[in-house]
């Protein structure tokens, strides 16, 4: 569980409050929970935060095509402090545990649990989660998607099993891919320039659509703030952050021949 001290502040927003109230009820009804979104919408700080504001949660990232074998390793490390010996030993430690202690359990970039090359390997690991976590623990599981959406596991190439899972996960939260200008980019562009303008506002809804998404525009505000801080010359607006973003983005301007 990490301190909240040690973690990156968060900005309210209309986002951050759907994650929270979908973690809330996976923390209250015990139910098997999934969340949708592309990457740099919050859903990792927001659960980072959201755990560590409560003893009893774990907020773990996954690696990279993360196997059965992986995923238990990392469960005992984080549940237990070790890995006991073999994956099976793991596996009823782990049980144990849950069975003993109120736990509940984000699983963050749940999207490796479906890389491993083989159909057999991607159900291992999401069956493990449903059958000997959730249903035979009885320990809420909440997982965090970055690369799949809702549509994926209804339609996609592993919907035949996946869209199964789905019948038990009755929580969800899909996050829509555009960013919401308003409820979303505005709280973070005010918490750091209370008054910023409506172009500066504007250039910010444009940073926040391209790579990076919010985590990019929060970068990108406060490279301005530290900028307009050491120059008075600097104005905290649109043109300011534009440029900045260009200059991360595409090394800044070529002089013309």
């Amino acid at each position: 569980m990490k301190n909240l001290s040690k973690l990156e502040p968060i900005v309210e927003n209309v986002v951050t409050k759907r994650l929270r109230k979908t973690l809330d009820i996976c923390a209250k009804r015990n139910m098997l929970t999934l969340i949708f979104g592309e990457t740099g919408r919050g859903k990792t700080l927001t659960a980072a935060h959201w755990c560590a504001r409560r003893p009893n949660a774990r907020h773990i990232m996954l690696d990279a095509s993360t196997s059965q074998a992986m995923l238990v390793r990392r469960l005992a490390r984080e549940l237990l402090g070790e890995c006991r010996g073999s994956t099976e030993e793991n596996k009823n430690a782990i049980e144990r545990y849950l069975l003993d202690n109120e736990t509940i359990l984000v699983i963050d970039e749940a999207n490796q649990l479906l890389e491993p090359p083989s159909l057999s390997a991607k159900k291992k690991n999401m069956e493990y989660l449903r059958l000997n976590l959730w249903e035979k623990t009885r320990t809420p599981v909440a997982l965090i998607f970055t690369t799949y959406s809702l549509g994926e596991f209804e339609h996609g190439r592993l919907s035949a099993f996946l869209e199964q899972f789905l019948g038990r996960a009755m929580n969800r939260c899909d996050i829509p891919a555009g960013v919401f200008s308003v409820s979303e980019v505005t709280p973070i562009v005010r918490a750091v320039f209370p008054d910023a303008s409506p172009e500066l506002i504007a250039a910010a809804v444009e940073v926040a659509a391209g790579t990076g998404k919010l985590r990019s525009l929060v970068a990108y505000l406060s490279i301005m703030r530290e900028l307009v801080a050491d120059n008075p010359a600097i104005k905290p607006d649109a043109m300011t952050l534009l440029d900045i973003r260009d200059n991360y983005e595409k090394g800044g301007e070529w002089p013309e021949e």
